[in-house]
């Protein structure tokens, strides 16, 4: 129908039965008339990958929409979703092309999933925006790292010292978003005696061991800087502890009786066990000795001041707590008031006189304890309180 511009023409011949016959032509024009009546279709792919350090305009991707409604394809694109505030994204409402137009902050968020609303315009005689229809598509945007990654970061592992030069020792897996790598040897190389190319670890010379003393270092810690040839430059450290073990060579020796023997490789691993602390960890232990120290001092002198240890004066320990013959007499005269009646006169007088005999007799003492102070033994009266030294 968009051919023919939606319009179909038709010429219709009129003619008569009658002689000489007649006729006549009527052209038609029938026009049809376009309705929008298909939802825009969104399409894979619906995830797209972008670096961390890309630039700003980079273009992440772009929304692969369709719609079958004449016009074809005739879709208005905007971000309804997804994208935070400040926005990182942008898209062009026709060509649905997404655009970075801020920093990435990979360390905070590495992936954002936006919402993409998708509009057809277009599709009737008349535009209409009431007949026009709509579909959201998700579109994941995922933040790549770019630094370098070897697993694992730290290989350790053991070697014969009869191996000859170019003899394969370890093999480096790194990986990056850039696949242009270089390495190279940085450290722990010691005496030049191991060589780097394309991440395998080889030997270079051959070991200068003789049994059983050893010429060359038995223990290697190389470390290999990898780097990617792009911008920016980033690089990384990976670490390969090598120990060198001695070996005997295998080999045939001839007798006099023409017997082979042959000799068997041995393996020697020397092992060094020591433990060398932090200097935090020193002094933490000295200073909690030292509070230890002190507080078993304070305990000690709480003790010898509670149970009598520190013994006071000799005068002070001589002195009786009371005497030994005393002997309270309290004379109390009988006083009758002169308005008082003769019977109450006559109970005081008699109360008066049991007291003065009770008070007259000595004291009798009960109970027998120690002095903590002095350490001296003496006797007491639980009802009156007094005490005489033994």
């Amino acid at each position: 129908m968009a051919s023919v511009n939606f319009e179909y023409t038709a010429s219709i011949i009129v003619k008569d039965v009658r002689y000489p016959e007649l006729s006549a032509v009527v052209k038609v024009y029938i026009t049809v008339t376009p309705v929008n009546q298909y939802y825009p279709q969104c399409h894979p792919p619906f995830s797209h990958n972008i670096k961390k350090n890309s630039p700003l305009s980079y273009i992440v991707g772009r929304v692969n929409a369709t719609d079958r409604d004449w016009r074809f394809n005739d879709l208005r694109y905007s971000i309804i979703g997804g994208n935070p505030f400040p926005p990182l994204f942008i898209i062009d409402p026709h060509l649905g092309f997404i655009q970075l137009i801020n920093t990435l902050q990979y360390e905070k968020r590495s992936v954002y999933k936006l919402e993409i609303l998708i509009v057809d315009v277009n599709q009737d005689i008349i535009p209409d925006p009431i007949n026009q229809k709509t579909t959201n598509c998700t579109i994941t945007v995922n933040v790549e790292d770019t630094s370098i990654t070897c697993y694992p970061w730290y290989i350790r592992t053991t070697i014969c010292s009869t191996l000859p030069t170019r003899s394969s020792v370890a093999n480096l897996n790194c990986k990056s978003w850039n696949s242009d790598f270089s390495y190279e040897i940085t450290g722990g190389n010691t005496d030049q005696m191991f060589l780097v190319d394309q991440g395998n670890i080889f030997t270079k010379k051959t070991f200068n061991f003789l049994y059983p003393g050893i010429i060359t270092p038995p223990n290697y810690e190389v470390l290999v800087v990898v780097s990617d040839n792009s911008q920016p430059y980033t690089s990384a450290t990976a670490t390969v502890a090598i120990q060198v073990v001695y070996c005997t060579t295998t080999t045939v020796t001839t007798t006099h009786t023409t017997t082979h023997t042959t000799r068997t490789t041995r393996i020697a691993t020397m092992v060094d066990y020591y433990w060398a602390p932090d200097p935090w960890f020193v002094a933490l232990m000295t200073v909690t000795g030292v509070l230890l120290l002190l507080l078993l001092l304070f305990i000690i002198l709480k003790l010898l001041r509670r149970y009598g240890l520190c013994l006071p004066p000799p005068d002070e320990a001589c002195k009786p707590l009371l005497q030994e013959n005393s002997f309270t007499i309290i004379r109390n005269e009988p006083k009758i008031e002169s308005n008082e009646s003769i019977e109450t006169g006559v109970l005081q007088t008699i109360e008066d006189e049991t007291t003065m005999i009770v008070n007259q007799i000595p004291t009798e003492f009960d109970g027998k304890a120690v002095d903590p102070l002095t350490g001296k033994e003496y006797l007491y009266n639980s009802v009156t309180g007094e005490r005489r030294w033994i």
